[in-house]
Parts: C-alpha cells; sequence; structure tokens
C-alpha cells in the first residue's frame, strides 16, 4: 500500500506500518453542539494541528502529550460536551498529516 499525492509516494507499507506515522499525534472526538467560537476556543490550546467538526463530532488531531485531555476539557467546561474519546488514526488521518489536504481537495 502506498499514499500517493500529486504523484508522488509519500509513505509505502502495509496498514500498520503507515499509521505508526503519525504515532506522536492523538486524535481526539468530542461530541459536542457547534457554537461560535468553538474552534477558535479549540485552536487555542497548545498543540492542536488540525480541526474539523461535522455531524455534531468535533475532531481533533494533537501532538500527543501530558495533560492533553485536562486542556480540552478545561476549555469546553462551560460547554456541554456529550463524550469525548481518543481514537486510533486512520489511513485518511495519516494522508491529511502528510499532505495537508482531505482526500477530495
Amino acid at each position: 500500500m502506498a499514499i500517493i499525492d500529486e504523484g508522488k509516494i509519500l509513505a509505502i507499507g502495509n496498514p500498520s506500518e503507515i499509521k505508526k506515522i503519525v504515532e506522536k499525534e492523538k486524535i481526539v472526538e468530542i461530541y459536542i453542539d457547534y457554537e461560535p467560537h468553538l474552534i477558535e476556543d479549540i485552536k487555542s490550546i497548545k498543540d492542536v494541528k488540525h480541526l474539523a467538526y461535522k455531524n455534531e463530532k468535533l475532531v481533533v488531531t494533537v501532538k500527543d502529550r501530558k495533560g492533553l485531555l485536562r486542556d480540552i476539557t478545561e476549555k469546553l467546561s462551560d460547554r456541554n460536551i456529550k463524550a469525548i474519546a481518543t481514537v486510533e488514526p486512520t489511513l485518511e488521518d495519516v494522508f491529511i498529516y502528510l499532505t495537508g489536504k482531505k482526500l477530495r481537495d
């Protein structure tokens, strides 16, 4: 398997090997209602790399570090967080990490 962008091979290996490229990153899914300043508030947290809001879920990619979940929950303490979880990266997450683009960009 390979990740290719504009004809250039960016990564090659089996899915597990390719996913290890982002092992220093943590993906956090936060189920929360959208509010006007939500994105800006999360962007202000140290080490946030990428975020997207879709279907009542905020997906945040951050550098893995101690205190990460605490910082997120403190920043959102006045909002109605329905659930929060860390998830394993997908191949799409690796593609975004390597290219800075979504699959359809």
